[in-house]
């Protein structure tokens, strides 16, 4: 899933974007967090994790995006991959 979704995040890394009248206007509109498998957030900064306590409506309408960190473009590619039949 590559799309934002309003379904309750599973455990693992998400973009999370709350609903606009939920927002601090100080801090960015969509931020990456972590979702344990006890259900509890902990948001990702520059820092590193820290533990979330918000009250439950102010997830309400809020969307969820898997974050899935980028491939790096020069690492090694495996062999195999069914574009590779045609190489020398």
């Amino acid at each position: 899933m590559s799309t934002w979704t309003k379904d309750k995040p599973t455990p693992g890394e998400w973009w999370l974007s709350l609903a606009p009248e939920h927002r601090i206007p100080s801090r960015p509109a969509v931020r990456r967090v972590c979702i344990t498998s006890d259900g509890d957030m902990l948001l990702r900064d520059a820092g590193g994790l820290s533990y979330v306590c918000w009250p439950e409506r102010v997830f309400e309408n809020a969307q969820w995006m898997p974050a899935k960190d980028p491939a790096d473009p020069f690492a090694e590619q495996p062999r195999g991959n069914s574009r590779d039949d045609d190489l020398p």
